[in-house]
């Protein structure tokens, strides 16, 4: 999966109030009162722990996975929110998943065994308070991967699996103009954390397959010993796709 397709991502508050309305649905029609309470508890119980934890799983795996990410994502990653946070805050996701389902599977014997229907819903409200208290446990997590979806979703779509052209030379030698009037379509215009600029990104036709085609304003076109720490990794970062690096100058 890209970078750029991840799916939007509820805060804590969110998760718990679409939980918590959806199971306010749930009802039994069974006649003795206190048998229906008992019902509906475990269905309620169900159904909140159900619809913490199936979001929280999805986003878990809406995120690429570390073992097999291309090594120019992992960088990517790297430079814009830092690999190991990102392993942290989907960590503490995957946690919360986990304690909501074991707080389920505790309550809901409980509230099966109660006699009054008083009794049941006392059992079910505590099981309310502790699953949300642990999605709220876990709201900045939340918060940092959709922070970090939105920053995915602003970076250039770049495929690994296809062929790259960097265009390098001066400022102002017609790189963006070039890509422009090459390209199939229009170009995207967005930004990497290694320049301030927008990058240029197009693509030429070839028969069967795709090359594309890019721009680096202000990152290949000076010396290595004017760039900064930022811009240094952002070129290593580049060199992961192994692109053909295209020299642009003007003779006039």
């Amino acid at each position: 999966m890209n970078l750029q397709d991840i799916p939007t991502i509820a805060t804590a508050e969110e998760l718990v109030d679409r939980a918590l309305r959806r199971a306010s649905k749930v009802e039994e029609s069974v006649r003795n009162a206190d048998y229906r309470a008992r019902l509906t508890a475990v269905r309620k119980i169900h159904s909140v722990a159900d619809n913490i934890a199936n979001p929280l799983h999805s986003y878990v795996k809406a995120f690429p996975s570390f073992d097999n990410i291309h090594s120019f994502d992992r960088s990517i990653i790297d430079l814009t929110v830092g690999v190991d946070k990102l392993r942290k805050a989907l960590g503490g996701v995957d946690w919360a998943r986990k304690e909501v389902l074991m707080i389920a599977t505790k309550y809901v014997p409980k509230a099966r065994a109660r006699k009054s229907a008083d009794n049941t819903m006392k059992i079910m409200s505590e099981a309310y308070a502790k699953m949300t208290n642990v999605v709220r446990q876990v709201e900045k997590n939340l918060n940092f991967l959709i922070s970090a979806r939105s920053i995915f979703r602003n970076l250039p779509n770049v495929d690994n699996e296809k062929p790259l052209a960097v265009f390098a030379g001066a400022p102002n030698v017609g790189k963006s103009s070039l890509i422009a009037a090459i390209s199939s379509g229009k170009p995207e215009i967005k930004s990497y954390p290694f320049t301030t600029k927008g990058v240029s990104l197009g693509h030429i036709r070839v028969k069967y397959d795709i090359i594309q085609v890019m721009d680096t304003p202000g990152l290949l076109d000076r010396p290595d010993t004017e760039r900064n720490d930022m811009e240094k990794q952002g070129i290593a970062a580049l060199e992961h796709l192994e692109p053909v690096i295209v020299f642009l100058t003007d003779l006039s």
